[in-house]
Protein backbone atom coordinates (compact mmCIF):
# COMPACT_ATOMS: atom_id res chain seq x y z
CA UNK A 1 0.00 0.00 0.00
CA UNK A 2 1.59 3.24 -0.82
CA UNK A 3 0.86 6.61 1.30
CA UNK A 4 0.10 10.00 -0.42
CA UNK A 5 2.74 12.45 0.66
CA UNK A 6 0.58 14.24 2.78
CA UNK A 7 -0.52 11.29 4.35
CA UNK A 8 3.21 9.67 4.87
CA UNK A 9 3.63 13.41 6.65
CA UNK A 10 1.05 12.93 9.33
CA UNK A 11 2.05 9.00 9.93
CA UNK A 12 5.58 10.52 11.08
CA UNK A 13 4.70 13.38 12.64
CA UNK A 14 2.18 11.13 15.09
CA UNK A 15 5.33 8.52 15.23
CA UNK A 16 7.23 11.84 16.73
CA UNK A 17 4.41 12.81 18.86
CA UNK A 18 4.09 9.71 20.26
CA UNK A 19 7.59 8.69 20.94
CA UNK A 20 8.66 12.69 22.05
CA UNK A 21 5.29 12.59 24.95
CA UNK A 22 4.92 9.59 25.44
CA UNK A 23 7.95 7.48 25.25
CA UNK A 24 10.28 10.13 26.63
CA UNK A 25 9.08 10.75 29.81
CA UNK A 26 8.61 7.05 30.77
CA UNK A 27 12.70 6.81 30.00
CA UNK A 28 12.77 9.74 32.21
CA UNK A 29 11.49 7.95 35.21
CA UNK A 30 14.11 5.03 34.84
CA UNK A 31 16.12 5.14 38.33
CA UNK A 32 19.52 5.47 35.91
CA UNK A 33 18.21 8.08 33.62
CA UNK A 34 16.09 9.92 37.18
CA UNK A 35 19.42 9.54 38.67
CA UNK A 36 21.71 11.13 35.98
CA UNK A 37 19.34 13.92 35.55
CA UNK A 38 19.51 14.37 39.66
CA UNK A 39 22.90 14.62 39.28
CA UNK A 40 23.01 17.47 36.86
CA UNK A 41 20.30 19.61 38.74
CA UNK A 42 22.87 18.73 42.17
CA UNK A 43 25.46 20.19 40.07
CA UNK A 44 24.17 23.13 38.51
CA UNK A 45 24.78 21.86 35.27
CA UNK A 46 21.73 22.29 32.05
CA UNK A 47 21.54 18.93 30.25
CA UNK A 48 20.83 20.90 27.17
CA UNK A 49 24.07 22.38 26.43
CA UNK A 50 26.36 19.51 27.73
CA UNK A 51 28.34 18.37 24.66
CA UNK A 52 30.90 15.55 24.41
CA UNK A 53 33.65 17.33 25.01
CA UNK A 54 32.52 18.44 28.52
CA UNK A 55 31.84 14.97 30.03
CA UNK A 56 33.65 14.05 33.00
CA UNK A 57 36.88 12.05 32.81
CA UNK A 58 35.15 8.94 34.18
CA UNK A 59 32.95 9.28 31.34
CA UNK A 60 35.84 8.10 28.82
CA UNK A 61 37.51 5.92 31.60
CA UNK A 62 35.60 2.93 30.24
CA UNK A 63 36.55 3.61 26.43
CA UNK A 64 40.61 4.11 27.20
CA UNK A 65 40.31 1.00 28.96
CA UNK A 66 38.52 -1.10 26.37
CA UNK A 67 41.02 1.13 23.50
CA UNK A 68 44.12 0.27 25.46
CA UNK A 69 43.14 -3.90 25.84
CA UNK A 70 42.17 -4.28 22.25
CA UNK A 71 43.75 -1.37 19.75
CA UNK A 72 42.67 -3.75 17.10
CA UNK A 73 39.56 -3.74 17.70
CA UNK A 74 39.12 0.36 17.04
CA UNK A 75 41.45 0.67 14.04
Amino acid sequence: MILSRPLRLAAVSAVIAIIWLGVLPQVADWPAVRDRIERHQQLGLDPQAIFYSEQPDTFYAPIREAVAEHPEAFW
